[in-house]
């Protein structure tokens, strides 16, 4: 989630939380929150590819050249880690 509304602030130049996102969450539970429905819509359309993409550029800049041949799994256990 984290990489995700990252991914997202930096498409749309928003500077959302996951604490913001957790808020708009629930409003969409108990009603409409177009902040979610927004992060919704692109999560679903480029939200993977655009968290993708920004997991690489943060290894690179952390050194890690390998980064192209990584899966996205062995990226979280080094940020993890």
């Amino acid at each position: 989630l984290v990489f995700s509304v990252a991914a997202y602030n930096e498409k749309y130049g928003t500077h959302y939380t996951i604490a913001d996102m957790k808020k708009e969450f629930a409003k969409e539970c108990n009603g409409n929150s177009d902040i979610f429905d927004s992060y919704h819509e692109w999560y679903i359309d480029e939200g993977t590819d655009a968290k993708e993409e920004l997991y690489k550029r943060l290894a690179k800049d952390k050194g890690i050249d390998e980064v192209d041949a990584m899966s996205i799994e062995d990226i979280e256990k080094y940020f993890a880690g």
